[in-house]
């Protein structure tokens, strides 16, 4: 009899403890996705608008008071592109659908080589939506007015296309938490 008790008991904590963790697990997705809107509102981006290319290949989501332009480019590779910028944190960038012609390792690794412009040039493997990618950062001297520029490249992309999300700050003005904004609006990006 005293060996059943002690077994029970065991088992009602082990039961607790796994009950607990679910609950813990379930709550970490409701936090995240709370901390990723507290970190827009936290630079006054209160709502997101959605844009997408006239045949659906990309959609995809940018705070509602940046400006956004789509440009067409005369690049074969090039499907799709969109400039956006916004005024008051100076972030500006573009999101392009291209076709893959080449192994998006060989894409990222080989960027970085031309050590004379490119500056802190570091890439890792990420995930978002489902889609494997690539995460790049560098400096770059801008061409217009020879400032210092922090990018981040977000290039991720399905069976037959690849979505390069660029963004680029003045490195004088760039701050930390840029990098939660960007995070956000490349989350929102979806390949058909």
């Amino acid at each position: 009899m005293r060996v059943i008790f002690i077994y029970s008991k065991k088992i009602t904590i082990f039961l607790t403890i796994i009950l607990f963790m679910i609950v813990m697990f379930g709550l970490e997705s409701t936090f995240h996705d709370k901390l990723k809107l507290a970190s827009l509102n936290e630079n006054n981006i209160y709502k997101l608008k959605e844009y997408n290319d006239e045949n659906m290949r990309i959609v995809y989501k940018l705070p509602e008071n940046w400006g956004n332009s789509e440009k067409e480019l005369n690049v074969e590779k090039v499907i799709y592109h969109s400039e956006f910028y916004d005024r008051e944190s100076c972030i500006g960038g573009y999101i392009q659908l291209q076709k893959k012609n080449r192994e998006l390792q060989d894409v990222v690794s080989t960027f970085g080589e031309d050590k004379s412009k490119i500056q802190e040039y570091n890439y890792r493997p990420i995930k978002v939506n489902g889609y494997k990618g690539y995460l790049v950062k560098y400096k770059l001297q801008s061409f217009i007015d020879k400032k210092q520029m922090k990018y981040c490249q977000y290039y991720i992309e399905n069976d037959e296309e690849r979505a390069v999300v660029t963004f680029y700050v003045a490195d004088e003005k760039y701050q930390q938490n840029y990098e939660k904004i960007f995070d956000v609006i490349t989350d929102t990006v979806k390949l058909k």
